[in-house]
Order: structure tokens, then C-alpha cells, then sequence
């Protein structure tokens, strides 16, 4: 028995797995076969299938030799399609849900509610989830091949990343997705968001169109995502959040800025805002790539709000992550901590100029947080007492609003969040700062790190701690403290002073193979008044690119091509050993790994390759070039093969 996937399956990608038959059960990459009868030309064959198998469509091909007696031998050869999913009543499984009674709701109830309207009066708008509708299977594929389109098919095993790539695939934004947003009250060329009762039609008009469908908001958006959840076997539900805060600098804040005259129509100032509702979802599984504690429901939101790594997505963000105010937890969740739990602070315009903060709403953002019972049932045909099916779960988000855990929360999310610090702690003192960390510096030069303070007072203060800089990997982890500094000034009244940590190359240089990742963190207090400040930042230094060059861009399929790459060692005192340059496109058998030589210290390294294409059409090209001293130094091309 044969199981393949993807363009080009392998062995060591897990899109191949060969299984041959036997008495007793056989184990190959945690997939097992076993014949379990035979009963004349009748064949029983169990299979067991890794917990961590690629999702998305398998060909499954079974091969029989025989012999009959006085004849030779004879073979037959049958294939066959399937769809792997994720098995949440698996224990083996990253999406293992402990409630298998739940499970009636969040992966087989095809049909619930969406909660709108305000938190002081809730209402329920029906949806028809469809997941066993037919086509939808195959739309749920669709959207995720087309999601991870250039991403390693290894992935799509990966519910992080799978429920990631849905957050991203369901909007329009970016690439072509599923639906197109639109506010603007005029759907004349479309169907109105409100028109809109399930996800079925939407995804079959994706579907037969292979263009994005007209138009969704929030509520839209959020059953779709349901939907492929469920479909492809991870435990969903949709969730609503009333006096919903959308945060867009990062600050954990929603800034009101009002001016001399007491008007808040500073609209280029007033970018926060708090819409009545909001809706996303959560999807349940382990996140095995953040530390313990953070598994269980994830937050996803496919509403293009804001960008996430450039593109518009948002999540998986750990629940209990959000609940805790720990806002460094991939991916987004100083975003959605935000939606639920930000304070609302106003700040008002004095006549000299300045900005003064003059109150502080600590309980007006994320209220009677909802999702439908798990209880597996239909709406009820009278749905107008939405308490009779409403599953309030604002306490799995957010602590009692204005106890000890809730204000301690806050003050976590304000150290963790990018910008949050100075933006809610710092607001009664006349010190202030600003970090600045390196922009656009290259791997292996020197780099500094600026803080600039500020003293507004009418006196000079004193200013004591410590400053330092980490190397640290894509997690978080530390990797080396490359420099430490005691951090000693003196401001005096009405001035301005820089504080400058200069990073030397030979400082780091052995620990950054990985990533280039840096953070900056600071802790100082004011002498005079006891203030205490405390700050992270972190940044990454560029890597250089690839070049990729090829004479002649109209190919022919089958015959091989010499590709040319080349890029600058940016590091001027090592030399880059064990070499590899890595190939792969669409139509390649396997990807190509080409052994190099090692490269000297500042040299301007070239080198050819040669591939052989076998896909005609337009075919992307991606190469990557790692070594001992740095990972990942990207390139790619379009080939055009006739």
C-alpha cells in the first residue's frame, strides 16, 4: 500500500509512505497494516495512519502479487483517493479534544448562531455551517493548498499554521481569498453581509468562480472559518465579543485624543476604535511550539483589520495567553488582548502643546463574550431568548473586570505588548523614553541601541538600572546575552539626554545563525520620585538576499538548466562552512540539495546549479542557501517552461 500527497512526495517530507502487508501489524513513520482476513479472493486489510499525517487529499494505491496454481505469477494494481484529517478524538493527536461530548458541537453540528447586536441586547443571527455539504471538503483543500501555495507541504500537518493559513485564505486582502469585506453600505454588485445565512453558497460561488465572493463583515468571515475548521476535522466555535477595542499601534490602549476645545474629532490622531461587536473564533490544540500552558483553545480572526506579519491574518493566539496579559506569545495576542480587555484613555490637548492624560475607562471593553452551547442541537425555531443557547465565556478571556488579577493582567500585557509600556505606566511621570533599536542593519556589523530621555521636570533626576542585549531564537529563548550594562544618568530639568549601547559584531556574531533575533530590555528607576521603568524591545538584523539568474526564461520541460546564485558573506572575519544551497519547485521530483564549497570572509560568493524542470507553465523556483554560521538566506525565480 502506497500513500502519497503533494506535487512531489518523499519519504523525509512525510508526502510518501510505503506499507507492505503482513500477519501481524507492520509500522513504517507511525502508520502500521496488518491483514486482518481473507475469505476466497476477499482481502481485509487494517490500516493505521500517523496522528501527524499531512491533511489534505492522498492517493492510496494497493499493489497484490499472486499466484495461481500451475500459472505464473500475476499482479494487480488499484487506486484510490482520500482525505486525511485531523482526529479529535485521537489521543495521539495535536487537536485531542479531552470532552468527546462537545465534540457534537464543535466539529458535527452543522448549523448554529452567530451572535450580534450589544452587549445589553444580544441577539442571534442563524448560520448553516455545512462542513457535510457536498464540495465543501474540497473547498476546505482548496483553500489550504492555495494557502500554502509556497510554503513547505509538511505544514498543512500542522494545525497552527493550517488554522494560521485559514485566517488569511478567508479573506480577500492579500491573495484572492474566499470573500471580500466591505463596509461601505452600497453591495450593489454583490449580496449584502446581513443577506448571507451559511457558508455553503459562499464557498460553492468560490468554488465555481475561483474569485472572491461579495461581500462579508466580521459575522461573515468567522462562519466561514468554522466551517473549513470542522471540515477538516479541527474543533471550532464562533465567538462574539460586544464592546470589541481595535487597537491599531500596538499600545494595549484605546486612545481618545481630544483638543483645547474638549472636541474628539481629531481623526488622524483617533485611529482606535470600539465597535459595538465583534466576531471571531476558536480552535482547539496543543501549541507545541510555545512553552507549557498553552494549549487549548486558540484565537483566529479572518476580519482584515490589521496586518500580522504583513499580511492581513490573525492567530492562533493561546487563550489562556490573552486571560494572562501575555501579549509575547505568537501569534497576535497583544492584538486580541486588546479586543477584550484594552482601557480606553483620554488624553486632552493643552495650550502650551502638550498632551495630558485626564481619565482612564478600565472596564468599558469586552463584554458578554459569546458563543452557542456545546450542547450539539440545532437553533431552536424561536431563538429570541438568546440565554436559552448563549454559552457566556467571558471569564476563559478576561479575569473579574477591576480585581487584583485583572488589574495584574493589564500590567503583564503592558510589558509584553510592543508599545505598551509607556503608553498606560509612564503617564504621571516627567521622565520619559524612547527606544531605538537598529533599522535595516546587516548581519555582521556593528549596531546601537538608543535610549533618549527626557525630564520635564523643573528639577534634575537620577536615573539607575540596568541594560541588556539578547540573542535569542524565533521563540523567545535566549540563546546568549551578548552585553550588559549598568545604566547611571543624571537629567538635568528641562533636558534631554542619550544613552547609546554599541553592539560590536564580534559580540554576537557565533550565536545568530538562526534568525538574527535580538531583544533589548531595560529596567531603571527615578531616584527622586521612586518610579520604576521596565522595557523590551526586539528587532532582527537584515540577512542578504539571493540572487537568482537565468539566461534564457522560456525553458523547455525535461531538459536541464543551469540556474546562477550569488550573494555578499556579510560577515568580514568568518568564513561560512558546510554549505548547501536547497532547490525546489513544482514538477521536481524531490528537492535538490547542492553541496558548495565554503565561502571566505566578505567575499562575493557565485556559484551555477543545474535543475531540470518536468512542469510546463509558469514555475516558481525557490532556493534557500544555509551554512554552519547563518540559515536561510532566501532567493527565488519564475520559470516559464514550454
Amino acid at each position: 500500500m502506497e500513500f502519497t500527497t503533494g506535487p512531489s512526495p518523499q519519504p523525509g517530507k512525510g508526502t510518501f509512505i510505503k506499507l507492505s502487508s503482513a500477519s501481524k501489524m507492520q509500522t513504517f513513520d507511525t502508520w502500521g497494516i496488518k491483514i486482518e482476513s481473507v475469505m476466497g479472493n476477499r482481502v481485509t486489510v487494517g490500516i493505521e495512519t500517523s496522528a501527524e499525517a499531512i491533511v489534505g487529499e492522498w492517493k492510496m494505491e494497493a499493489s497484490v502479487n499472486y499466484k495461481k496454481r500451475q500459472e505464473n505469477n500475476r499482479s494487480v494494481r488499484k487506486e484510490t483517493y482520500l482525505y486525511m484529517l485531523f482526529n479529535p478524538w485521537d489521543k495521539g493527536d495535536v487537536v485531542f479534544f479531552p470532552d468527546k461530548t462537545m465534540l457534537s458541537e464543535y466539529i458535527l453540528n452543522d448549523s448554529g448562531c452567530i451572535f450580534t447586536g450589544g452587549y445589553d441586547q444580544i441577539a442571534a443571527k442563524p448560520w448553516f455551517y455545512g462542513q457535510f455539504e457536498s464540495g465543501i471538503l474540497e473547498a476546505a483543500i482548496l483553500c489550504m493548498n492555495k494557502a500554502f501555495k509556497s510554503r513547505p507541504r509538511r505544514a498543512m500537518g500542522d494545525p497552527v499554521r493550517v488554522s494560521r493559513a485559514i485566517s488569511k485564505i478567508v479573506n480577500s486582502n492579500d491573495d484572492k481569498g474566499v470573500i471580500t469585506g466591505s463596509w461601505s453600505g452600497n453591495y450593489r454588485n454583490g449580496t449584502a453581509p446581513l443577506a448571507w445565512v451559511g457558508s455553503v453558497s459562499i464557498l460553492r460561488q468560490y468554488m465555481k468562480s475561483k474569485m472572491p465572493v461579495k461581500y462579508g463583515q466580521c459575522f461573515v468571515f468567522a462562519g466561514v472559518v468554522t466551517t473549513l475548521c470542522r471540515a477538516l476535522g479541527i474543533p471550532c466555535r464562533t465567538v462574539t465579543n460586544f464592546s470589541s477595542a481595535h487597537d491599531t499601534d500596538g499600545s494595549v490602549t484605546v486612545d481618545v485624543h481630544w483638543d483645547a476645545l474638549g472636541n474628539s474629532e481629531l481623526t488622524s490622531l483617533n485611529t482606535d476604535s470600539i465597535w459595538n461587536f465583534h466576531v471571531w473564533n476558536d480552535a482547539w490544540m496543543k501549541r507545541k511550539d510555545l512553552p507549557p500552558g498553552n494549549d487549548g483553545w486558540q484565537v483566529l480572526d479572518s476580519t482584515p483589520q490589521e496586518t500580522s506579519d504583513g499580511e492581513f491574518r490573525c492567530g492562533p493566539a493561546p487563550l489562556t495567553a490573552v486571560l494572562n496579559g501575555k501579549c509575547d506569545m505568537n501569534y497576535d495576542t497583544a492584538f486580541i488582548y486588546a479586543e477584550v480587555n484594552a482601557d480606553r484613555v483620554h488624553w486632552s490637548k493643552q495650550d502650551d502643546g502638550n498632551w495630558q492624560m485626564i481619565n482612564i475607562d478600565k472596564a468599558i471593553v469586552g463584554k458578554m463574550i459569546s458563543t452557542k452551547k456545546p450542547d450539539g442541537l440545532p437553533l431552536p425555531d424561536n431563538f429570541d431568548d438568546c440565554e436559552k443557547f448563549r454559552d457566556d465565556i467571558t471569564s476563559q478571556y478576561k479575569y473579574l473586570e477591576g480585581s487584583e488579577r485583572e488589574r495584574m493582567s493589564v500590567i503583564s500585557a503592558a510589558l509584553s505588548a510592543p508599545r505598551g509600556l509607556d503608553r498606560v505606566y509612564t503617564k504621571d511621570s516627567d521622565i520619559k523614553f524612547e527606544i531605538l533599536t537598529p533599522k535595516s542593519v546587516m548581519v555582521g556589523s556593528d549596531f546601537e541601541i538608543v535610549i533618549e530621555f527626557s525630564n520635564s521636570a523643573g528639577v534634575s533626576r537620577t536615573l539607575s538600572g540596568r541594560i541588556l542585549c539578547e540573542v535569542t531564537k524565533y521563540t523567545g529563548t535566549v540563546v546568549r546575552t551578548c552585553k550588559k550594562e549598568a545604566l547611571n544618568v543624571e537629567i538635568e530639568a528641562y533636558q534631554q539626554q542619550r544613552v547609546v549601547m554599541h553592539v560590536a559584531v564580534e559580540e554576537y556574531v557565533d550565536a545568530v545563525a538562526e534568525a538574527a533575533m535580538f531583544r533589548f530590555a531595560m529596567i531603571t528607576r527615578v531616584k527622586e520620585s521612586g518610579q520604576q521603568f521596565a522595557a523590551v524591545n526586539t528587532f532582527r538584523l537584515r540577512l542578504p538576499d539571493l540572487s537568482v539568474k537565468i539566461r534564457d526564461r522560456f525553458l523547455r520541460a525535461g531538459v536541464p538548466v543551469d540556474i546562477t546564485v550569488c550573494f555578499d558573506n556579510p560577515l568580514k572575519t568568518r568564513t561560512l562552512s558546510n554549505c548547501l544551497i536547497l532547490a525546489e519547485c513544482p514538477g521536481m521530483k524531490h528537492m535538490k540539495v547542492f553541496s558548495t564549497r565554503n565561502v571566505l570572509p566578505g567575499e562575493q560568493f557565485q556559484t551555477t546549479i543545474q535543475i531540470t524542470p518536468d512542469t510546463r507553465g509558469t514555475c516558481p523556483l525557490f532556493l534557500t542557501f544555509n551554512c554552519d554560521q547563518i540559515h536561510d538566506i532566501k532567493g527565488t525565480c519564475t520559470l516559464y517552461i514550454q
